[in-house]
C-alpha cells in the first residue's frame, strides 16, 4: 500500500474542532430565512380567501411564509432551501413548484 492509499476514517461530531461545530461558520447567504406573514395582518387565507376565526386555524407555508386554511395548504414536502429535509406543510403552489424541482434534482431559490 502507498502513501496515498490510506483510507479515511469518518470524524464524529464529538471528535470534531469546536470552530467547526460554530455558528460562525454559517455563511450569511445561507442564513437568510423565509419571513413569515405575522399572524396578526393575516385575517384571511390568502388562496381562498376564508376568514380565520378560532375554528378555522392559519397555517404557514414554510416555503413562501404566506397565511393560508388548512385546506389551502394541505400540502407537505421538504424545503430544502430552508434546510427543513422532512416534510413541512407548504402551500399548494409552493408544493408543485417544490415537487417539480425536487424530482428533476434541480436547484431553486427561496422566494424574496
Amino acid at each position: 500500500e502507498g502513501a496515498g492509499s490510506q483510507k479515511e476514517e469518518a470524524i464524529t461530531p464529538e471528535e470534531q474542532p469546536s470552530s467547526l461545530l460554530s455558528w460562525d461558520c454559517v455563511e450569511t447567504g445561507d442564513s437568510q430565512g423565509v419571513r413569515w406573514v405575522p399572524d396578526h395582518a393575516a385575517t384571511v387565507c390568502y388562496k381562498c380567501g376564508a376568514e380565520f376565526w378560532t375554528a378555522r386555524r392559519k397555517h404557514h407555508c414554510r416555503n413562501c411564509g404566506g397565511v393560508f386554511c388548512s385546506s389551502c395548504a394541505n400540502f407537505f414536502c421538504p424545503v430544502p432551501s430552508e434546510q427543513l429535509f422532512s416534510d413541512v406543510r407548504v402551500c399548494e403552489k409552493c408544493y408543485y413548484m417544490l415537487d417539480g424541482h425536487l424530482r428533476t434534482g434541480s436547484s431553486i431559490s427561496a422566494p424574496t
